[in-house]
């Protein structure tokens, strides 16, 4: 019996671990594009599988295909370098048509699909939501969740966090759940208060650094103050030297005329 099979009928049996699921998900998902890539040249195949502008392989209906609750996210988040390896053989093939994104559309499609998972969450009664040291939601959790891995893996946040007015007030509507315990929350206080720490020594180190550099920029003005002091007062003296020498030979010029 091979792989996949002993996870299937272990999946039917027991159910399997998050780590098997998606070891599971890899493998039908790799048969799947296995197959888009072999019969792309079809037109009816490729509009199964494709964006409406044959631009990359449509994450909606691969999901659906793979099954075992496989959602976009997971397939935009935790498969996309297998993805993106496919996308990159159809365009080679001429099967897909190149589209080169500016970064503000990337940034607006991830801010949108990050949207759209949190509106479907808040529809799930027995969704888990990941709840930092304060009691409000654990930003980095729900990004890790988002991507489909553990937050602790999770090495940056996107900007838009910060600075999206829309996304900060659905945010903040879902602290205010969480506090009031209208919706059900997972403890992460351990994890959410190493991340308070670490961004705090971050802080002051980066601090620390900002003002050393300062320092040191100054000392740098003032050497070159100092130096265009010394090199003024070098043309200076050897001004007054060559006037003096001058001086000098007219003074015994005019001695041996005398």
């Amino acid at each position: 019996m091979d792989t996949k099979s002993k996870l299937i009928k272990k999946h039917d049996d027991e159910g399997l671990s998050k780590k098997e699921l998606g070891q599971l998900r890899r493998i039908l998902l790799t048969e799947l594009l296995d197959k888009i890539l072999a019969d792309g040249n079809e037109d009816k195949y490729i509009g199964e599988w494709l964006d409406k502008k044959k631009t990359k392989i449509d994450k909606a209906k691969v999901a659906k295909a793979v099954g075992y609750d496989t959602k976009p996210d997971s397939i935009r988040q935790s498969f996309s370098e297998l993805v993106k390896g496919y996308e990159s053989k159809l365009l080679k093939a001429g099967i897909l048509s190149g589209d080169s994104k500016t970064n503000a559309q990337i940034r607006k499609e991830n801010l949108t699909a990050f949207t759209e998972f949190l509106n479907i969450r808040l529809n799930e009664p027995d969704y888990h939501w990941p709840r930092n040291v304060k009691g409000y939601l654990y930003r980095k959790g729900i990004w890790g969740y988002f991507l489909d891995i553990p937050p602790k893996e999770v090495t940056s946040m996107p900007s838009f966090f910060h600075n999206d007015e829309s996304l900060e007030r659905l945010l903040s509507g879902i602290d205010v759940k969480i506090a009031k315990e209208l919706v059900k929350s997972i403890n992460y206080e351990s994890q959410s208060v190493i991340d308070e720490m670490s961004d705090t020594m971050t802080s002051h180190a980066l601090s620390s650094l900002r003002q050393k550099l300062k320092a040191k920029t100054q000392e740098v003005v003032m050497l070159r103050e100092e130096l265009k002091t010394v090199q003024l007062e070098l043309l200076q003296y050897r001004y007054k030297e060559k006037s003096r020498l001058k001086s000098g030979k007219n003074a015994f010029k005019a001695g041996i005329i005398h």
